[in-house]
């Protein structure tokens, strides 16, 4: 058993226990602090998105204000997309791949200083696959920080 987060040397770090949790948070709590407090939720479900922007506001981070531009090119990668300003929300089926442009689409927005993403890895994926596909996305936009609340599953530990 484990002592610690299970951190890999990429920005995604994976929890398997509510110590090893408080442990990762410990670590974040020394990262870099995101440029700003203009955040924009990502999520295969609309109401996660407005329980995140509750969540935000309590956290006294603004929700991101995205341009049209942004919002017309999510829509074009995705049709099926509910998109509210800095709401974004997909089908839990949408494939990793169009979910990584429309999470890079997000991170082009010059409003856009950090994404918490609350997404489950669609069927056929695993979560360290929906890992790697946030890694990417982070590795192409490093002046934006995205935070990622994924459930691993019972007895997960990838």
């Amino acid at each position: 058993m484990d002592s610690g987060p299970a951190c890999r040397p990429d920005p995604v770090c994976g929890a398997g226990t509510l110590n090893e949790l408080s442990d990762a948070a410990d670590l974040l709590t020394c990262q870099p602090q995101p440029s700003g407090r203009r955040t924009a939720v990502f999520a295969t479900s609309p109401a996660a998105c407005r329980d995140a922007a509750a969540a935000l506001e309590e956290a006294d981070l603004l929700l991101a204000d995205v341009t049209q531009h942004t919002e017309l090119r999510t829509r074009l990668v995705m049709p099926e997309v509910w998109h509210t300003g800095g709401l974004i929300s997909v089908p839990c089926n949408t494939d990793l791949s169009q979910m990584g442009t429309a999470l890079s689409t997000l991170a082009d927005d010059p409003g856009v200083d950090a994404i918490v993403t609350l997404i489950e890895p669609p069927p056929g994926h695993t979560a360290a696959s929906l890992a790697t596909m946030l890694n990417g996305v982070s590795a192409d936009h490093p002046d934006v920080t995205i935070i990622s609340a994924t459930s691993l599953g019972r007895g997960s530990n990838t």
